[in-house]
C-alpha cells in the first residue's frame, strides 16, 4: 500500500504526514506524475486560495494526471479543506471551473449576528453512518475547521457529513471512491486519526 499526498504549493502538510505516521502510515508528498499513478490512496490537502490551487494543477499539468488516477483508475482519494472545494465543479472565491468530480459547488459562508467569518475552531457534525468513511462517528464527534467557504447544497445521497456555522453546511462528501471533508482531521485528534483510520483501511482493502 501507498499513500501519495499531492503536492501542489497549497498549505502546510507537515501535520498530515505526522498524523498518518502516528497510525502507521508512511505518506509521500509529491508532485511527480509515475509516483502519484502508482499510489494506492490519494489525499488532495489544501490551505490557501481555491484559484491559486488551481492555477497550480493546470500550469503542472496535474489536473489531467488526477483525473486519470481518480476517474479512470478509480484511486480512492480525500480532499481536505481547499483539497474538497476544487474538487466540485466551481467556488465563488474564483472564477476557474473545478475538477468537477462532485456535483455541487462552493461558496461564501454568510456572516451573522452570531458567526463571524472565517469559521476557525471546533464543531460537532452529523455523520452519514451508511458511508464507509463515516463510520464510528456520532452526533457529538467535533472536528476543527479553518474556512470562509463551503459546499452549502449538494445531492443528498453523497452527503457524508453535516455541520453549523450560522447556517448548515456541508462538511463532508461521498462519491464513489471520492472522499472531501471541509474540516481538517489532521488537526482533530482522536476523532481525525479515525477519520484518517477509515481511510486508510478502504486503501487497503482494495490492495
Amino acid at each position: 500500500m501507498k499513500i501519495a499526498i499531492l503536492d501542489y504549493s497549497v498549505g502546510n502538510v507537515a501535520s498530515l504526514l505526522k498524523s498518518l505516521s502516528a497510525i502507521g502510515v508512511e505518506a509521500k508528498l509529491t508532485r511527480d506524475s509515475q509516483e502519484l499513478n502508482s499510489a494506492s490512496g490519494l489525499i488532495l490537502p489544501g490551505v490557501g486560495n481555491y484559484e491559486v490551487a488551481l492555477q497550480n494543477l493546470h500550469n503542472s499539468g496535474l489536473s489531467s494526471v488526477l483525473n486519470h488516477i481518480v476517474l479512470e483508475k478509480k484511486v480512492w482519494v480525500l480532499g481536505i479543506c481547499l483539497g474538497l472545494q476544487i474538487m466540485t465543479k466551481g467556488s465563488e472565491e474564483g472564477t476557474l471551473p473545478g475538477l468537477g468530480w462532485l456535483s455541487c459547488r462552493t461558496k461564501k459562508l454568510p456572516v451573522t449576528q452570531s458567526k463571524k467569518i472565517p469559521n476557525i475552531g471546533w464543531n460537532t457534525v452529523r455523520a452519514n453512518p451508511d458511508i464507509p468513511l463515516s463510520r464510528n462517528f456520532t452526533g457529538n464527534s467535533r472536528f476543527y475547521f479553518a474556512h470562509s467557504f463551503a459546499v452549502v447544497d449538494a445531492p443528498e445521497e453523497i452527503v457524508m457529513f453535516k455541520s453549523n456555522h450560522g447556517i448548515d453546511f456541508v462538511a463532508g462528501l461521498a462519491s464513489e471512491n471520492i472522499f472531501g471533508v471541509q474540516f481538517h482531521p489532521e488537526k482533530s485528534y482522536g476523532h481525525g486519526e479515525q477519520l484518517l483510520k477509515n481511510f486508510v483501511s478502504l486503501v487497503c482493502a482494495k490492495d
